[in-house]
């Protein structure tokens, strides 16, 4: 008896995992964006996967080399450099704390490894001036405004009551962006920094890129890949959270992809995507949720219908084009920010529960 048990239970274990790579892998809003809106998010996404991947196996000189290959190739990745530098910093401070006398060695080493991969990848550029300038010119769009069209952030939500640009003058929007991004992601990682943790290291993943996608400074539709890319790897945790936010993130998309007429492609995605939700031994009377979870999701996934519908069927007021997009993105929004909420508590509540068992 105790032999079938293990062999069912490694079973159990390579379905998991075979099922959490499914998920991962065929992540809706990666699948339309990459291969329908023509972009290449899943080179520095699999960077990121990477470096997360070496760190969390104690390799962390490579992991910093393949983070930093992740940020030079798309500079939105570096909406997961917080939780890297607190993460790792962590881990040098907590041999420290243990009598180490080589973190500051460590420290000193990893900082090489960021140092000389980004003075690679910039080596071309910069015997030129002019071609440094033209290339920090395009990273840094302070020109293009405080969004890019309906973003299911909180400045474009809060935008169609409280108009910001005729409040602020637009050479502050920057700085004070920078200032409620930077309060929002604080206090995952000072968490890391003090108790560094393989699962909190990945929330705070999680709500570092929430932070910056939800507050930062000209931000796009599609840097919610951002904070997917951790989620994805917390599948086996938060399955219900993973695949809500997934459709969520492809509803919140939806006017870009219905731009480029993708409208069909999202269809079928997001049924596929459905196909392959469920967990491997599942046992169907319990699932992955609560009750009240599943009253959650079916009235998020209810909404999202409804306003589907209406846009289908209902076309918007002469002076207000934009009416069914202001309505998806706010209800967007209020899913990424409760996700993002739900998600620090669960990382701070990781060190208050190895404190109660020690």
């Amino acid at each position: 008896a105790t032999k079938s048990t293990a062999r069912e239970a490694l079973k159990k274990g390579a379905l998991d995992r075979v099922w959490a790579t499914a998920m991962l892998l065929i992540c809706p809003p990666l699948l339309l964006i990459d291969h329908g809106h023509f972009q290449y998010n899943c080179i520095s996404l699999g960077f990121t996967a990477a470096a997360a991947t070496a760190v969390l196996h104690d390799w962390d000189v490579l992991g910093s080399v393949l983070f930093s290959l992740a940020m030079n190739h798309k500079h939105m990745s570096v909406y997961f450099a917080p939780a890297f530098f607190s993460y790792l910093l962590g881990k040098c401070l907590k041999t420290a704390r243990s009598g180490g006398r080589s973190w500051l060695l460590g420290v000193l080493r990893l900082g090489l490894a960021v140092v000389s991969t980004f003075l690679l990848c910039w080596f071309p550029w910069l015997s030129s001036p002019e071609a440094t300038r033209q290339v920090l010119h395009r990273l840094l769009p302070w020109h293009r405004g405080l969004f890019e069209d309906y973003v299911a952030n909180f400045w474009c939500t809060s935008s169609l009551l409280i108009k910001w640009k005729r409040i602020i003058p637009a050479a502050y929007m920057p700085l004070l962006c920078a200032m409620i991004t930077l309060s929002a992601l604080m206090p995952a990682n000072i968490h890391q920094i003090r108790q560094p943790s393989t699962k909190g290291f990945l929330y705070c993943m999680f709500n570092s890129a929430s932070a910056f996608f939800l507050f930062s400074f000209q931000v796009h539709e599609k840097s919610i890949l951002m904070p997917l890319l951790p989620l994805g790897l917390l599948v086996l945790e938060e399955p219900v959270l993973y695949q809500l936010l997934c459709a969520v993130a492809c509803f919140s998309m939806f006017p870009l992809l219905e731009k480029d007429g993708l409208g069909t492609a999202y269809i079928a995605v997001l049924l596929l995507f459905a196909g392959l939700a469920r967990r491997p031994y599942t046992d169907s009377r319990d699932g992955h949720a609560t009750s009240f979870v599943r009253l959650l999701v079916g009235t998020s996934l209810s909404l999202m219908a409804v306003l589907h519908v209406a846009r289908l069927l209902l076309p918007p007021p002469k002076e207000k084009p934009f009416l069914h997009d202001a309505f998806m993105v706010s209800l967007s929004f209020v899913h990424f920010f409760g996700a993002m909420i739900y998600c620090n508590y669960t990382q701070l509540s990781l060190g208050d529960l190895k404190a109660k068992e020690a």
